[in-house]
């Protein structure tokens, strides 16, 4: 395991070991983000491209303050780049998908009915686990930050902590999150 001081150190220095940890240890939780995230492989393995990138530039640029956790700075910079992407492939569509798939539906589409039928399937099972869900710390984030839309920033303050903690929080309570779903659909 490296510090993050040894992995700012190896970026710094353009270490190919340290790039290879870096893909080994963060890529996982990326991918899991992006694939519980409307995204898929393809699009995963392109935003840790382009995350790491953006990271190195910053490094190399004296923009990364070296006294901050790495694995968190790395996760937040993908969530806000996977964000942006989610939000100009958002104004690129001009109908609701759900729409299409029902039009699509009704038109006898077999494919449509069954994607209808699994994205309820879905919101059941979420439904189902966030109802019964024991983890009260991770409920009253995420419920927090997606249902009553408080900056990061705000529930840093309130939690007593710095921003990048309730970023890194967040990301692993999607993580369990999705996980918890995953289950209960099989």
């Amino acid at each position: 395991m490296m510090t993050d001081r040894q992995i700012y150190m190896g970026l710094r220095q353009n270490d190919r070991a340290t790039t290879e940890y870096i893909y080994k240890t963060l890529a996982p939780p990326l991918f899991k983000y992006v694939l519980s995230n409307n995204g898929s492989r393809e699009e995963a393995k392109d935003l840790f491209q382009e995350t790491f990138i953006k990271v190195l530039k910053r490094i190399h640029n004296d923009q990364y303050n070296d006294l901050d956790k790495f694995e968190a700075y790395f996760l937040t910079i993908a969530r806000n780049t996977w964000i942006d992407h989610l939000k100009s492939k958002k104004n690129k569509v001009l109908v609701d998908p759900d729409d299409q798939l029902w039009q699509r539906a009704d038109d006898s589409d077999e494919e449509a009915l069954l994607q209808l039928v699994l994205h309820d399937r879905r919101m059941e099972a979420l439904h189902a686990v966030w109802e019964t869900w024991e983890d009260t710390i991770c409920r009253r984030m995420l419920h927090q930050f997606h249902y009553e839309r408080t900056r990061t920033k705000d529930i840093a303050e309130a939690e007593n902590v710095p921003q990048n903690t309730i970023l890194q929080r967040l990301f692993k309570c999607r993580s369990k999150l999705f996980r918890l779903v995953q289950q209960r659909l099989q």
